[in-house]
């Protein structure tokens, strides 16, 4: 089974990965061989699935979508 088997469940760790962000600021990794979907933009390395998930760890440090950050701040 290839990466964009049936299921949507991309599991090849040999494949090579993208790492994107919406506009709520929230992260996801991607098979670099599909097209972007639409609200999401690329924002961190092409590589393996390790590195790209390591990135994410590292930049998103708050879960929580944009809108609702920005709704807590309010007073």
């Amino acid at each position: 089974m290839g990466a964009g088997s049936a299921s949507g469940n991309w599991r090849i760790d040999g494949d090579e990965f993208i790492v994107l962000v919406n506009g709520e600021e929230q992260y996801s990794i991607w098979p670099s061989a599909k097209a972007i979907p639409q609200g999401w933009s690329q924002v961190g390395p092409i590589g393996p699935k390790a590195e790209c998930l390591a990135f994410v760890e590292q930049h998103w440090t708050d879960m929580r979508p944009k809108s609702l950050q920005n709704q807590m701040k309010r007073p």
